[in-house]
């Protein structure tokens, strides 16, 4: 069995290979995120300590709540758009 990592509100996570945004702890190895869908949109949702790794607790697609219409998620929401990999493909402004 490994240790379960020691994480605080507004710590970053990886849950597979999705960064998510610690935003509360429940207890050690028991905590809620909040991270970015395929779509974009903020989703929170509860996850474990597997002994691993990070983990949803429930599986499946309408596990998590839109987590940008929850007024005490906003910051980790704001945290977590700002961390978010900007497009490569904008082209720097060229002056003449």
């Amino acid at each position: 069995m490994t240790q379960i990592p020691e994480v605080e509100p507004g710590d970053t996570v990886k849950i597979g290979t999705t960064p998510a945004i610690v935003c509360t702890v429940r207890a050690p190895g028991d905590i809620e995120v909040v991270y970015l869908d395929t779509r974009k949109h903020a989703i929170s949702e509860d996850a474990v300590w597997d002994d691993t790794a990070w983990r949803f607790k429930i599986a499946g697609a309408d596990a998590g709540k839109y987590a940008d219409k929850t007024p005490r998620l906003k910051d980790y929401v704001a945290q977590l758009r700002e961390a978010e990999p900007k497009p490569s493909n904008v082209r720097p402004t060229r002056f003449r």
